[in-house]
């Protein structure tokens, strides 16, 4: 996967970077941030296995971003569950509207 290759490249994560809760990494390890432009693809089972295995190292020493994976597990399976109903013309125009709205008139 492109993405991969930019994960811990930068300083920070070469040093060891403080996490979000001020908790600090070894040398080598991601920084909480990288991680989380990546975690829709990883529970999704979108990612190569060497990122997969990143992600899941950083987990098992990170409790903040393992708790995070936890959350965002349970809220994309709660959302998954619920069932799915067709929108009427009205509300797809709506959404449309809105959301060309939200996006600057870039969609």
């Amino acid at each position: 996967m492109s993405r991969g290759s930019r994960v811990g490249t930068g300083a920070g994560a070469r040093r060891g970077a403080a996490g979000a809760d001020g908790h600090r990494h070894g040398p080598g390890a991601r920084r909480c941030g990288e991680m989380v432009e990546y975690l829709s693809d990883y529970l999704d089972g979108d990612l190569d296995a060497a990122l997969r295995r990143t992600i899941d190292e950083h987990g098992g020493q990170c409790p903040p971003c393992r708790a995070f994976i936890r959350t965002l597990r349970a809220t994309v399976e709660a959302v998954r569950s619920l069932p799915r109903r067709r929108l009427g013309r009205g509300a797809v125009r709506s959404l449309v509207v809105a959301l060309r709205k939200a996006s600057g008139g870039r969609l």
